[in-house]
């Protein structure tokens, strides 16, 4: 509990993650749909927000190749 302004408040603090997935496009808005499933709680507030961003570039730090080269090796 806190006070402030003379006035006693509970808080109630739910725990929180930052989940990351890079998906392919075609599976975005699958993926967004699962996890704003998953996540609803019921709570009035607290459960947390989902977006979705365009990842141009991914580069594995050990090899330096980018992540088109290794699926056309694969």
């Amino acid at each position: 509990t806190h006070e402030y302004r003379g006035r006693i408040f509970e808080s109630r603090f739910l725990p929180k993650a930052l989940l990351i997935f890079v998906v392919d496009d075609r599976l975005e808005q699958l993926v967004v749909d699962a996890i704003v499933d998953a996540a609803r709680s019921g709570n009035e507030s607290g459960d947390g927000l989902v977006w979705t961003s365009t990842v141009r570039n991914v580069i594995h730090h050990r090899t330096g190749q980018s992540l088109e080269e290794v699926e056309l090796s694969a």
